[in-house]
């Protein structure tokens, strides 16, 4: 058997805040990588597996259901649902859901019960087969798992569904695929990542999806075009600097009072002395502080 899997494409409307484009600009980038996606298949006649995740909140406007069914209406897409899309994070809450649009009206296939095994998030298992579509989250190994993380390496996910030959996962952001090379046969757990770059910290992580055959055992990923050079973490070192503005105010008025320098015991008329007293703040570190007054 062929076919793609993807996942956490996190289709959304907002701008992120590290991609260095404007709105319509964002918005194409989506439709693009989705048209890229649908082409792929198109081009080699096979059918795509999305293993969760495919909008990033319940609810999405129209025009993102829209930019998807644009994509894939000629194209048979197999999914299960993750946990952004889902309302409360519970199944059975889909048909309040953008995800649950798309299920019942069959642009997402369910997953044929008799081709392969799969859950929804926090849903049981179902079905049968070699194969395992999961959203959930699972990492190559201990070494690139963030300390205090719930969660499973790609061996133990093997360990943990010994009928498994393929696992695919949604949920992990870092696409990765995993080889355990047992003495007479060999298992795999392919992990997609994301399908876009929507944090700062992924500016040199390298988009991409799946190509699965699963007669010859092999997985192979195709990087998915997204610019890394729109990405930047400007808006994190702005962040820092605000708050070093106000802490370093809040360290001047303290000072002041100490050297009885301050007006009286009233605190107000203190922070207000400082604000006057303090050029490097900006407008912005100035309306914070007076909101925070005003509490």
């Amino acid at each position: 058997m062929k076919f793609i899997v993807c996942s956490d494409l996190h289709l959304r409307s907002d701008l992120p805040r590290c991609r260095v484009q404007s709105q319509e600009e964002w918005i194409e980038t989506q439709r693009f990588q989705l048209q890229f996606i649908a082409k792929t298949a198109k081009e080699k006649n096979i059918p795509i597996f999305m293993t969760g995740d495919i909008f990033d909140a319940p609810t999405v406007p129209d025009y993102i259901k829209n930019m998807f069914i644009e994509a894939f209406y000629q194209t048979n897409v197999f999914g299960i649902a993750g946990n952004h899309e889902l309302p409360w994070h519970q199944w059975d809450k889909v048909d309040q859901s953008s995800f649950g649009v798309l299920w019942r009206s069959g642009i997402i296939k369910p997953i044929p019960i008799l081709q392969a095994r799969h859950a929804h998030y926090g849903q049981e298992v179902i079905g049968e087969g070699d194969m395992l579509f999961l959203h959930t989250l699972i990492f190559e190994d201990k070494k690139s798992m963030p300390p205090n993380t719930k969660a499973m390496t790609a061996k133990e996910a093997l360990d943990k569904y010994p009928d498994a030959k393929f696992i695919f996962a949604g949920d992990n952001h870092h696409g990765f695929g995993y080889i355990n090379e047992g003495k007479n046969n060999h298992r795999y757990v392919v992990v997609p990542g994301c399908l876009n770059r929507q944090a700062s910290d992924f500016k040199d992580y390298e988009p991409r999806i799946y190509l699965i055959d699963t007669d010859i055992e092999s997985i192979k990923p195709i990087p998915v075009p997204d610019d890394c050079e729109i990405v930047t973490d400007s808006y994190v070192q702005e962040s820092k600097d605000k708050m070093d503005r106000i802490h370093s105010f809040a360290s001047l008025i303290k000072e002041k009072m100490q050297q009885g320098k301050g007006s009286g015991i009233d605190f107000k008329e203190n922070v207000r002395k400082g604000m006057e007293n303090n050029p490097e703040l900006t407008e912005g570190a100035i309306t914070f502080i007076n909101q925070m007054m005003e509490k």
